[in-house]
């Protein structure tokens, strides 16, 4: 995702007011960096609204590169085991509850064949008690790639941005 922002406004305001080049740069620098703390945290909540994944995990995979000017929010990973996501029973024990998962919000659906052990989620293959296959969903990248999510955030830091560079601004001016 690349989300770049306008920033032709902000120059206007930075020509009038005669800001020196070391207070510019100090202005872009701090409003840059709240920014993409900010994006971050709608990222994951953006993520949560749709997918029932823990917010740890998604938090887990992402990382921030920041530099004077901009920065980068990069989320990697492999899909996340079904124990992410919300589960029932939610805890290892002896039951007959047929376990059922719910990746994305909406509600429970039943995994045939499927239990529950301290290692994870697991499906049978077959009716015999071997073969097993470990249950996964989505990665983090996958589940914040999405383009609902994507469109919302776009929008937000375009705010998020003229706000921090007008509160910096006054900051300095003070």
């Amino acid at each position: 995702m690349k989300i770049t922002v306008n920033t032709r406004n902000v120059e206007k305001i930075i020509s009038k007011l005669d800001l020196t080049p070391k207070q510019v740069a100090q202005v872009s620098k701090l409003a840059s960096n709240r920014v993409i703390n900010m994006t971050k945290t709608d990222m994951k909540r953006k993520t949560r609204e749709k997918y029932t994944a823990k917010a740890a995990e998604i938090a887990g995979s992402m990382s921030v590169i920041k530099s004077p000017i901009g920065g980068i929010i990069k989320s990697s990973g492999t899909p996340l085991p079904l124990t992410a996501f919300k589960l029932n029973p939610a805890k290892v024990g002896r039951t007959k509850k047929k376990l059922t998962a719910s990746i994305k919000k909406g509600g429970l659906k039943p995994i045939s064949k499927g239990f529950l052990i301290q290692k994870g989620a697991f499906q049978r293959k077959t009716d015999k008690r071997y073969p097993i296959k470990l249950l996964h969903g989505p990665s983090s990248p996958q589940m914040l790639g999405g383009q609902s999510i994507l469109d919302d955030i776009e929008e937000k830091v375009m705010e998020n941005m003229e706000k921090r560079i007008t509160h910096e601004i006054e900051r300095i001016l003070k």
